[in-house]
């Protein structure tokens, strides 16, 4: 189990605690700075919402390390899954990308989006073993067709 938490530490919990950090400063730094906007009121709101959203993230992610083994176990369960999800989806992305830069026989940006194809299809069969691995965790005993 613990070997799960810290794959989850590493892959996902520690990179988005960083990006929403930065994101909360960015954040504040934009609402320091709305003073040199033309429309003050309408950034200020806007880096309000941002600090509140960064800051709920980060709280959120600082959590999850606190909370107990059994609840984290089926919280990282569930993140996997939306994470392989999310994987999946950004294949299409440099798909679309591939096929117009083929078209174009542009062969370095081409290579560039197969790469791309490459990686995010290695990311979405980690998260999906991920997911598996730890559904196997929380639940030991049960098989696939009992799920």
């Amino acid at each position: 189990m613990r070997s799960i938490v810290f794959d989850f530490y590493i892959v996902v919990l520690f990179p988005l605690l960083g990006i929403s950090i930065v994101s909360l400063w960015n954040s504040i730094r934009l609402y320091r700075t709305t003073v040199w906007c033309k429309e003050p009121e309408k950034v200020a709101k806007l880096a309000k919402r941002l600090i509140w959203i960064s800051a709920s993230a980060a709280a959120f992610l600082v959590a999850l390390v606190f909370i107990n083994d059994g609840i984290k176990i089926v919280v990282i369960c569930g993140l996997w899954y939306v994470l392989s999800v999310a994987a999946f989806v950004s294949i299409y992305f440099p798909l679309k990308s591939s096929w117009e830069h083929a078209q174009k026989r542009d062969w370095l940006s081409l290579a560039i989006s197969i790469v791309a194809i490459l990686l995010a299809t290695a990311s979405t069969v980690y998260f999906i073993h991920q997911g598996i691995n730890t559904r196997h965790i929380v639940c030991p005993n049960c098989s696939e067709s009992q799920e």
